[in-house]
């Protein structure tokens, strides 16, 4: 089994004291099933940002590349997708309205008030190989030490550092850049250091978080797992397990939140699906039509 299965496995038996076993074999759907009735089924699904798991793998390999053009040690946040760039619904937050009579006030001195527009569609942000980044940004940050540009946020002094400090910009998916002496005798010289980051605030609203996973579910990303419990009609419960990793924003957050905390309202399923399990971080939520919400700390199943 998956390790996201075996994982499925040691919450579900910890929290309902029945036990999971594989599907039957040549059968694609579920993934896992009880042993006797009544039957249920389990779909298992990694919720993540494919290319920022890949990102991270890559970067943890190469995080700094040494330089021989530059003469500063530049440290640069690469801006990296994250769960609510690509489910964006969930995430968006109105701004305060504002009101005519401050709409007047400010187009009298020449300002003029944009409304906000909810989000339709994800945010476009790639994820590039860390080396070949740092290749790209090598002549860029060159050329920003030649014009003493020391960090990419501020005001600079000409159009071509402002230029130069957009080409960083774009690269980086928004991210900063700034410049340091080399530390040579702490293995920190001359050359670029990547740290990986995201514009994404965990807000610690489980709520929140839950219309993420309800996005997930109702939505493109989702339809493979809507699809095959679909086809599990046969079985007297359905269950959807989502194993979500880093890059949920809420990641940290769940291990403050521990078995205490768990949404305040029902999740809105697909039709196909009878319950839901989340597990995030070292917390597992379940969701049952007659037992409501349960929380527990994650035990993973022996193989």
């Amino acid at each position: 089994m998956r390790k996201s299965e075996l994982l499925a496995k040691g919450c579900f038996e910890k929290l309902t004291g029945r036990e999971l076993q594989p599907a039957v074999p040549d059968n694609d759907v579920p993934d896992l099933r009880t042993s006797g009735p009544p039957m249920i089924a389990v779909e298992v699904k990694e919720v993540t940002v494919e290319e920022t798991r890949r990102l991270i793998e890559a970067w943890r390999r190469v995080s700094y590349f040494e330089s021989s053009v530059l003469s500063k040690w530049w440290t640069v946040a690469l801006m990296v997708p994250m769960l609510d760039d690509l489910l964006p619904q969930s995430s968006y937050q109105p701004r305060p309205t504002v009101t005519e009579e401050c709409r007047s006030a400010l187009a009298a001195e020449g300002l003029i008030v944009v409304d906000d527009v909810p989000p339709t569609t994800p945010a476009i942000l790639h994820a590039p190989d860390p080396r070949r980044l740092c290749q790209r940004l090598e002549p860029l940050l060159s050329q920003l030490e030649e014009r003493e540009v020391r960090c990419t946020r501020g005001s600079h002094r000409d159009i071509d550092s402002w230029r130069l400090v957009f080409q960083v910009e774009r690269l980086t998916n928004g991210g900063i850049a700034m410049a340091h002496e080399p530390l040579t005798h702490s293995g920190r010289p001359a050359g670029i250091e990547l740290a990986v980051s995201s514009g994404a605030p965990a807000t610690g609203d489980a709520n929140r978080f839950l219309a993420r996973v309800e996005e997930f579910m109702h939505g493109a990303r989702g339809e493979s797992l809507r699809l095959q419990l679909a086809a599990c009609g046969s079985y007297a419960e359905r269950h959807a397990f989502l194993v979500l990793d880093s890059t949920e924003p809420e990641w940290w957050t769940s291990h403050d939140w521990g078995e205490s905390v768990v949404p305040s309202r029902p999740p809105v399923l697909p039709p196909m699906i009878t319950a839901i399990w989340i597990a995030l971080g070292h917390l597992c939520w379940c969701w049952h039509p007659e037992r409501g919400w349960l929380a527990s700390t994650i035990t993973e199943a022996k193989s």
